[in-house]
């Protein structure tokens, strides 16, 4: 019941009083009127969150939940340049927030570290009118300047989220606020390769954090004082695994492992369309030696092998992808990145809600069932949006907002687990039995 209380105050505090200020602050609101700040910002979030894709008369039935009344054209009046600040200022607000789950996953796999980060980042394209707010990757000028990148981090274990952060959409994933905080003894961090950073990963190992992440191609390995051919290297053996203690990188000489995996052709052959793909969009000529490693899946590690087998390794970096689990739920179900509207200030208002939207989202999911390894998230996440009315109508009254809570909490028991798979299994098999991580 504490989580569930702590859900409720940080909803009537981030759109209650605290938006009333913020409307103000952002001279959104400026005198006595009718639309106040925790009204706005209570119809678009929890309205967006029932409906992502509300239209001005249903924005207007949702206001009226708010006890505001107002038509739908009153409405579209208030989407500006103050609308959008006003609700930045909320969303960053909201992400303040730091919402605990009611209890960790329990897998023995994730239970030998005290935390497990996974962080990574996601571009919403905009209307090229808010180049002036966000830039883009294109030119100014050119269709496609603008977009908006989200950071975020994730610690699996608990599901607490950091984030989003919102820099320009050019921005490169490094610059995450994230990214150069140290890891803490005993703490894992599973990251991509654009994250990958030498310097990082010697502070993480100093200060006894483990981490996990992808061979990247330039980067010098060494055995026995020597650079490393890699893929003579892997030619040499005829087996289809190999765990080997090499140094990473040509000044760090960081101790790690070398984790390598014969990709089947299948795998291989999806790699290299991707490679040649990515290289005739930058206009680089791809080495034979870069295809030949394609037929290999390859993992460093400063983890030592009576911590974390081959195989358990595998499984673990799989878990990289449950933020791209979040970006999609944002996305394809949530449509953070789509608006109906050609008004370019109300776009990014609805972006900063529906972000906002998707916080509410996630803390009600910290709160009943993230830490049940084989929930269905997308199918927790359609209830939780179904009972975004109750939510809406309770806010203002603590007692009723927690019952609203608890009443989710009790819908989502009901929601689905899913099933063994025998051919591509899912996330909890693979935590729980390794060995699928190779099927």
């Amino acid at each position: 019941m504490t989580n569930i209380t702590q859900v409720s105050l940080a909803l009537q505090n981030v759109f209650g009083r605290q938006a009333d200020q913020l409307a103000r602050k952002t001279k959104f609101v400026q005198r006595q009127v009718k639309v106040t700040g925790s009204k706005f910002a209570q119809t678009l979030v929890f309205g967006f969150l029932d409906n992502p894709k509300m239209s001005y008369r249903e924005m207007k039935q949702a206001a009226g939940l708010s006890n505001l009344h107002i038509t739908g054209q009153g409405l579209e009046q208030r989407f500006n340049r103050a609308s959008a600040e006003f609700m930045k200022a909320v969303l960053e607000n909201a992400v303040e927030q730091m919402v605990c789950s009611s209890s960790d996953v329990d897998i023995d796999l994730l239970n030998r570290f005290s935390k497990i980060h996974i962080q990574d980042g996601s571009v919403i394209g905009l209307p090229d009118e808010c180049v002036a707010v966000w830039q883009g990757v294109q030119p100014e000028g050119e269709k496609g300047c603008s977009a908006l990148k989200l950071h975020v981090s994730l610690e699996y274990k608990s599901g607490q989220l950091s984030g989003p952060a919102l820099a320009n959409g050019r921005e490169h994933d490094k610059k995450s606020p994230w990214f150069c905080q140290t890891l803490q003894k005993g703490e894992l961090r599973i990251d991509d390769l654009g994250f990958f950073d030498l310097d990082q990963l010697e502070a993480d190992a100093k200060a006894g954090g483990f981490w996990i992440t992808r061979h990247k191609h330039e980067v010098i390995l060494q055995q026995n004082g020597q650079d490393l051919d890699l893929l003579s290297f892997l030619k040499e053996h005829t087996v289809s695994q190999m765990d080997v203690p090499v140094h990473l990188g040509k000044n760090h000489h960081l101790p790690c492992r070398l984790i390598a995996f014969k990709a089947d052709q299948r795998t291989a052959e999806k790699r290299i369309r991707k490679l040649r793909e990515y290289a005739r969009k930058k206009g680089v000529t791809l080495s034979e030696e870069r295809l030949q490693l394609a037929h290999w899946t390859l993992f460093l590690t400063n983890a030592p092998q009576n911590l974390l087998s081959s195989l358990e390794v595998f499984a673990l970096y799989r878990l990289r992808w449950q933020i791209e689990l979040l970006f999609r739920l944002w996305k394809s179900f949530s449509f953070v990145d789509e608006s109906n509207c050609e008004n370019p200030w109300r776009v990014l208002t609805e972006v900063y809600a529906k972000l906002s939207a998707v916080l509410v989202q996630h803390w009600v999911l910290l709160v009943s069932v993230w830490h049940i390894p084989n929930i269905s998230i997308v199918q927790a996440c359609s209830t939780i949006r179904k009972f975004a009315v109750f939510l809406h109508i309770n806010i203002a009254d603590t007692s009723a907002l927690s019952a609203s809570i608890s009443t989710i909490v009790k819908a989502l028991d009901a929601v689905p687990r899913l099933l063994n798979r025998k051919s591509n299994p899912s996330n909890f098999q693979v935590l729980s039995f390794p060995d699928l991580a190779l099927r």
